[in-house]
Parts: structure tokens; sequence; C-alpha cells
């Protein structure tokens, strides 16, 4: 009896672990790539990574904040990573083409293909590498939207200091979205934080069991109460299949 009680418990145990999938090892996605320096604004580069049996694609596009007015900017992608160049920097020049905050607030979005926790992302230093990460809502439409607008949409956020160097900032929050903003350091008066975004390192969002392998599970527990009432009342259980 005892050992039947341990093989449906095995059985039960093997369909949880089948519909509970636990977070899977981080992906890396890499941003790098060869562009010019400036280009039409609203651009979107499409880039994507793979570890542990999946495919991760993430979608990035640049935006800049100044006062109360938010529009998109040109998106680079170069052998250091993605940087900005807003509509005042004109063609990039002077590594200009970065995320920064000087005169104007740069952040890149990147929207993936999945609910994702994002980890951590690589920051090659231009100047101070103190960055801000958001988890967002919805992603913005069209090219021109308030500070309000996008504030709204912002599900959470946290600020990483790194001095001068050039380093893997870690995204201090648990949050799952899949639209992520990565921006020059978006709090206090530092106006001296500039840098281009290597890789980002995300885990995918544990899958939701389908209504199926809730019933296996289901079944593999009943199978477990059945067993006991059959061994409290010193009779075998049995379990029948329709």
């Amino acid at each position: 009896m005892r050992q039947h009680l341990k093989t449906i418990f095995a059985a039960a145990l093997a369909s949880m672990a089948l519909a509970a999938t636990s977070a899977s090892a981080a992906v890396t996605i890499n941003l790098t790539g060869n562009s010019a320096t400036s280009g039409s604004y609203g651009n979107v580069r499409t880039f994507s990574g793979s570890g542990d049996g999946q495919t991760i694609t993430v979608s990035a596009s640049a935006w800049s904040a100044q006062g109360s007015t938010i529009t998109s900017a040109y998106l680079g992608s170069y052998s250091n990573g993605l940087g900005v160049t807003n509509r005042s920097e004109g063609n990039g020049g002077s590594n200009s083409h970065t995320i920064d905050n000087a005169g104007q607030l740069d952040f890149v979005i990147l929207q993936f293909d999945r609910p994702v926790d994002l980890l951590s992302a690589y920051l090659n230093k231009y100047g101070d590498t103190d960055a801000s990460f958001m988890a967002l809502r919805s992603m913005p439409s069209g090219s021109l939207l308030t500070l309000s607008q996008f504030q709204s949409s912002i599900a959470a956020a946290t600020h990483s200091f790194g001095g001068t160097t050039s380093r893997l900032a870690l995204e201090g929050t648990t949050v799952i979205s899949n639209i992520w903003a990565v921006s020059a350091l978006a709090t206090g008066t530092d106006t001296n934080d500039s840098f281009k975004l290597r890789y980002v390192q995300v885990n995918a969002a544990p899958a939701v069991p389908e209504p199926a392998t809730w019933a296996m599970m289901l079944l593999g527990f009943f199978g477990i109460g059945a067993a006991m009432r059959g061994r409290r009342s010193g009779e075998p259980a049995a379990l029948t299949f329709a």
C-alpha cells in the first residue's frame, strides 16, 4: 500500500512539474550593430536571443524627453550597443548619439514578444552610467506624447547607480512586463550620464498551465486522496479511467 501511494504521489508531482514550469535560465539579447549615427526618427530595430531551448525577440525604439514633451528619436545600433540621436543632436556627432541626459533625457523602449523579467543591462560608458529602468503597461503610440501620458503608463521604476565605468547594471524589481524602458538617470540633477546599451538579460515569465494540464494535476491529487481514504478504511484504493 505504501508503495502504491508513492507511485500515485510521484505521478501527481510529475503532472505539477509539467504544469507549473519554473523560471528558465536567463536569455542574453545582444543589441550591437553597425548603423549610421542619424536617420529617420521613430525607427525600430529588432533583435533576438536564445537560451534554455527558447528564443526571445525584442523590438527597440528611441525616445527623448524635454520638459513636459516626449518625442520619438533615432535609434542607432553600434559595436558598443544602442544609442539615441534626439531631434536636437543633428547628425549625432561628437558622441551625442548615446543614451544621455544632457539637455534632453534619452531612453530606449524594448518591446518583447512575451512578458519578461528584465534582470540586467550592460552599459558601455561615455560619461556616468547611472540609469533608470521602467516597466510599462503599454507601448506609446505616435511620435509625440506628454510627460504625464508616459508617466501614467509606468507600472514600476527603479534606478541603478554605477559611477563612470562600463558595467552590468541590475534591474532591482521582480516585475514582469513585455515593455521596458531603459534611460539615462531620470531623477535628481545629474546631467553627466551617457552610455550605450550593449545587451540585456531577461527571464521569460513561467508558462500558465493549460486546462488539460490542470485536469491532470487534479486527477493526481484525487488519486492520492482516494488511496488515503482506502487505507483508512482498510480497503485497497482503485483508480478508474473512463
